[in-house]
């Protein structure tokens, strides 16, 4: 496990987590980078969010790189399991040092398979 962060113009999921796929050009083959929140105290999960200039948001959570989507599956169906119905967004004032919380409401826990199962990277 290590951090990973993605920018986004948005920084919500209603997921509980963000997966981007893309193509390893040496190789040919897909992968997927996969965020889920971090473990907080009394089992929270949060996010760490940064406004960027540009307007988007750097959301940073456990972060890992996937090459079979077996693993993106059991990285999915793991994280939800562990995950309650609200996920936090942590987001450090750079003005006044303070750090603001702000809640995700409820997550939705995807069951289908037939559902889509990543959210776009925008």
């Amino acid at each position: 496990m290590g951090h990973g962060s993605i920018i986004r113009s948005g920084y919500k999921t209603e997921t509980g987590y963000f997966c981007g796929k893309d193509y390893d050009l040496n190789s040919g083959k897909p992968f997927w980078f996969f965020i889920a929140p971090l473990d907080g105290c009394k089992g929270e999960k949060f996010f760490y969010v940064r406004n960027m200039p540009n307007g988007k948001y750097e959301v940073t959570g456990e972060g890992y790189f996937l090459y079979e989507s077996t693993f993106l599956k059991e990285y999915k169906k793991e994280a939800l399991e562990e995950m309650g119905d609200t996920v936090y967004y942590y987001f450090f004032d750079e003005k006044t040092g303070q750090v603001i919380k702000k809640e995700s409401g409820k997550i939705k826990h995807r069951t289908d398979e037939n559902t889509p199962n990543t959210e776009s990277n925008e």
